[in-house]
């Protein structure tokens, strides 16, 4: 303690003791030095950025020659995508193998589909993803989330039903976007009288989602109208208006009749005028 008192009070003479010239040259100093050193870590980040990419490139080139060969049924691929492991492989190498596994599922239908999410479970990969829902970084939570409903792993629905992260509003948001995507939306029954509230940007996400992969209408989707929670009846609005499904149209004819709310009022006259632009426009074309 004496140490550190005594080297306190002699950098404090010191510094008083410099003459004003000196104190320029040092400031100026200083920050040349700060300067050289954000420079240096700058050229280091890019040298970082670009050895990656070239990494990536790398396992991209092998792994497209092993999927793509399995995919189209070249002879023997099938066998090998059998025995292929990721153990001893990166964390880099596993994302862009996720990256292009998702980038295939999207793009085939039918037993190819099925190929590549038994190919997720026996390579090991899943394992990787279920394990990111433990991760105390959100961002690798949502990677986590993304990547098994992206590929369809059903038993990972209750892993992913128990994620905390209560407080962010992304990892929620994911979270529903998945079981949508696991179960379909059923999943909306369980907010039905719930105080949870979608917003416009987990609304736009949701139809997004919903557009995007396909999910089916739900039979009894016009049951929700009459949820409590005004969030969830709004969502319900705009999903029936873009299934389109007659019986779901008129329920909606009903609710409008004797709902009290002026925000779902709005949303529907909204929709329907919207509807009708369209109608019009398809006429004129054709």
């Amino acid at each position: 303690m004496e140490f550190l008192e005594t080297c306190s009070q002699f950098f404090r003479e010191w510094w008083f003791n410099l003459s004003l010239k000196e104190g320029l040259i040092l400031v100026i100093l200083a920050f040349a030095l700060a300067g050289l050193f954000f420079f240096l870590l700058t050229l280091w980040k890019r040298a970082r950025k670009l050895k990656e990419i070239k990494v990536k490139d790398a396992y991209q080139g092998e792994i497209d020659q092993v999927l793509f060969g399995f995919v189209f049924g070249q002879d023997g691929a099938e066998e090998e995508l059998k025995k292929f492991s990721i153990s001893g492989k990166s964390n880099l190498y596993k994302k862009v193998l996720i990256k292009s596994l998702i980038s295939l599922h999207g793009n085939f239908t039918g037993s190819s589909t099925d190929k590549l999410e038994e190919f997720y479970v026996s390579s090991g990969l899943v394992n990787y993803s279920l394990h990111k829902l433990q991760s105390k970084k959100w961002t690798e939570v949502v990677e986590g989330i993304r990547d098994l409903a992206a590929l369809n792993y059903q038993p990972a629905y209750d892993s992913i039903k128990q994620v905390k992260f209560s407080k962010n509003d992304l990892v929620q948001q994911e979270k529903l976007i998945a079981r949508i995507r696991l179960r379909g939306l059923s999943e909306l029954s369980e907010f039905r009288n719930s105080k949870a509230y979608f917003n416009d940007w987990t609304q736009s996400n949701i139809l997004f989602s919903v557009k995007r992969f396909k999910v089916k209408n739900l039979e009894n989707l016009q049951d929700l109208l009459d949820s409590s929670n005004e969030s969830v009846a709004l969502l319900v609005i705009r999903l029936i208006f873009y299934f389109r499904n007659s019986a779901q149209l008129l329920a909606i004819d009903d609710f409008e009749q004797h709902t009290g709310s002026e925000k779902l009022l709005s949303e529907i006259n909204f929709l329907k005028r919207n509807s009708t632009i369209k109608a019009y426009s398809s006429y004129d074309r054709n």
